[in-house]
């Protein structure tokens, strides 16, 4: 699978489900903010060239800016979905 083709799988499956030790998002609300944000953010990296690092970079961190206030868990969960997607992408470190 190339790339672009990762990152829309990545984009498509379902997110921030309950588990052993995430009791998932605080309301649905969260959890739609939380999905809206991961998947814009994998949207915006498709388009950066896989050789931008710092592009990469910058849009990862706008990511992390805008759940900033949500719950400790939630951003915890959404940081996760940051390091996949960096991973997708071709981030190296």
């Amino acid at each position: 699978m190339n790339r672009n083709d990762t990152l829309a799988t990545l984009r498509d499956e379902k997110k921030f489900a309950r588990t052993p030790i995430y009791t998932g998002p605080a309301t649905e609300e969260d959890r739609a903010v939380m999905e809206g944000e991961v998947s814009s953010a994998i949207n915006d990296i498709i388009k950066i060239s896989a050789n931008d690092a710092a592009a990469l970079r910058a849009r990862l961190a706008k990511l992390l800016e805008n759940v900033d206030l949500l719950d400790t868990e939630d951003r915890e969960e959404v940081f996760v979905y940051v390091v996949l997607i960096w991973r997708a992408a071709g981030g190296e470190g």
